[in-house]
């Protein structure tokens, strides 16, 4: 039961993992005084579009770790998945 169950649980976390990155960060531009968020909320409000833009590439690379972070997660986790389905999966 568990190799047919972690399978599901790792496509919930590769869909997953963006929009709680995005939640997060929304809810930093709602109501917070500190974070990724915040600082894109007060960098554009001073119009800095240099800060706007360092935070953007910041938020791409937290996503991309994440994102690298499940994956491996899912390799070390399903040794019994073939590596040509993953790299069919990832393209």
């Amino acid at each position: 039961i568990l190799p047919s169950a972690i399978t599901w649980v790792f496509a919930g976390l590769r869909l997953s993992v963006p929009y709680a990155l995005i939640g997060a960060i929304i809810g930093e531009i709602i109501a917070s005084n500190r974070g990724l968020g915040y600082l894109l909320s007060d960098a554009a409000s001073q119009f800095d579009t240099g800060g706007v833009f360092a935070v953007l590439v910041a938020c791409i690379v937290l996503g991309m770790i994440l994102n690298t972070a499940v994956r491996i997660a899912e390799r070390r986790l399903m040794p019994w998945r073939k590596v040509e389905e993953m790299t069919e999966l990832a393209v």
